[in-house]
């Protein structure tokens, strides 16, 4: 498993960019830097990004995302708890500040395609194994163990602080990336 850190910022400047890390160059986890940091040609390999809250830090990217995307043809799959979808899409992704991306380019095929994860359920997506499990943050909030297909696992807490240790009896990961903030 490949792992590029993106982002790690809550505030943007030149070289610090908001928070997203990329998987083998098709998983992401966080939209706040991600299309800040690709270019066009990286950003269509990305298949699917995992949310762990709804905070500008951690989804802006993905208004521009989902536009991108609609320049090759591509569809996005976009993973969160119901409560960040709820904030997420009429807030960025539902037209009023830009393009309605529920429905661009068209309805019957949009950029970005939405599903709920649920927290303490393993879930297939694009060969990866992913839990989603909750972390302490003053929202909603997922930490995300994903297993790579030959089977290295890596656990992203997302924004948390004090109060991880619910987490460790359903994790074992080779890398752990812990972020704190709020």
């Amino acid at each position: 498993m490949e792992l590029r850190i993106l982002g790690a910022h809550s505030n943007e400047a030149k070289g610090a960019c908001l928070t997203s890390l990329l998987l083998d160059d098709v998983l992401a986890i966080d939209a706040g830097g991600l299309t800040s940091s690709l270019s066009l040609a990286e950003q269509e390999k990305i298949k699917a990004v995992l949310l762990t809250h709804h905070h500008f830090d951690h989804t802006r990217d993905l208004v521009t995302l989902g536009y991108n995307a609609a320049l090759w043809d591509g569809q996005v799959k976009v993973y969160a708890l119901s409560e960040t979808l709820n904030v997420v899409i009429p807030c960025l992704l539902d037209g009023k500040i830009y393009a309605n991306l529920l429905e661009y380019p068209s309805k019957k095929r949009p950029a970005l395609q939405f599903e709920t994860i649920e927290p303490y359920k393993e879930a297939n997506m694009q060969g990866y194994k992913i839990l989603a499990l909750p972390v302490k943050h003053n929202t909603p909030t997922v930490g995300y163990q994903v297993t790579s297909p030959k089977g290295k696992k890596l656990f992203y807490t997302g924004d948390t602080g004090p109060g991880l240790s619910d987490c460790w009896e359903h994790i074992s990961p080779d890398l752990l990336i812990c972020e704190s903030s709020l």
